[in-house]
């Protein structure tokens, strides 16, 4: 365990591993962030994103306190807080680290009661991980009938790997007044992957081993950080790059083909309302086609580069 005097050192150290909320992305399973940006982070080709400003950030971090108080209220016991800037490493695996922001001491009879119908096992004991998370009302719909978001799980399991500790707490609050406990337990078999796919992601950090560029928008945001500006030079592209070329012309001829029917039948829906509000299908589900005002706003100056094809002269 290693406690940081800043936020500058704790952001050095955590160059140094996996932290818990990167597992996501080595895993390939982060909707914020792919592989290929992570290891470009970690081989210092893209510095991490500053997130000094960002609100949601912001907010999250002072409203921490507050939630574990509740935490504390709804457990009935003391909660542990471990300190912002204290890494935890994985004696076994070095390369994994966790900052935590709770420990609750023990398993009560409290705690056990809300594991509900996902029983708690008997033989774990100990100390559990508490994360706290959140969350904007928009996002109401993925916290549903027990159930919160994948990249948020393999946090946690990442967490419980790091430390040891076999079950935890997952405490949201959403829109800034609707709080949720959620319980879990280690995952064997889940974490027996996790391990075995990060040492295989800090491997290739290790060795300059680049993963495969994906077709998701956070590689092509990474993309856009690592290549801001064009130089004017001219380069010779590898001979993949035509199989790339004519793949993409084909699939923006099906996009082109599938744009065009979808505006077809909305054209034939938005002349059957007319005038209309909405209009009701026979099974009883509608259309609305209500009118909207959008305000006039001023859109900042940026600079950006745009991939485009040209035929070569005839």
């Amino acid at each position: 365990m290693t406690k940081s005097q800043s936020e500058q050192m704790w952001l050095a150290k955590r160059k140094q591993g996996i932290g818990a909320s990167e597992a996501a992305a080595a895993l390939g399973l982060s909707p914020w962030k792919s592989r290929w940006w992570l290891y470009k982070e970690k081989r210092g080709e893209i510095e991490p994103e500053d997130i000094s400003d960002n609100q949601r950030v912001y907010w999250g971090s002072h409203l921490e306190a507050p939630i574990r108080a509740r935490c504390k209220q709804e457990l009935q016991q003391k909660i542990d807080n471990p300190g912002k800037y204290k890494i935890q490493q994985s004696p076994q695996h070095p390369h994994m680290i966790c900052t935590l922001d709770g420990v609750i001491p023990e398993i009560t009879d409290e705690v056990r009661r809300r594991f509900a119908e996902s029983e708690v096992p008997d033989d774990i004991d100990g100390p559990g991980v508490l994360e706290i998370k959140t969350a904007g009302d928009m996002t109401r719909q993925n916290w549903q009938d027990d159930r919160w978001p994948l990249h948020y799980q393999c946090q946690v399991q990442h967490q419980m790997e790091v430390t040891g500790y076999g079950w935890g707490m997952l405490a949201v609050l959403i829109g800034g007044w609707d709080f949720s406990l959620f319980p879990f337990v280690r995952h064997a078999a889940f974490c027996d992957m996790m391990v075995a796919r990060e040492a295989e992601f800090w491997r290739q950090v290790q060795d300059g081993d680049e993963p495969p560029v994906d077709g998701s928008n956070a590689t092509k945001e990474a993309l856009k950080l690592l290549h801001p500006d064009d130089n004017g030079e001219e380069i010779e592209l590898p001979a993949e790059a035509i199989e790339w070329h004519h793949a993409l012309a084909a699939v923006k001829a099906d996009r082109k083909k599938i744009d065009e029917d979808i505006r077809y039948y909305e054209n034939q829906l938005r002349a059957a309302i007319g005038d209309a509000s909405a209009g009701v299908l026979p099974t009883g589900d509608r259309y609305t086609l209500r009118s909207q005002t959008r305000k006039e706003h001023v859109v900042k100056a940026s600079t950006f580069r745009v991939l485009r094809f040209k035929g070569a002269k005839k």
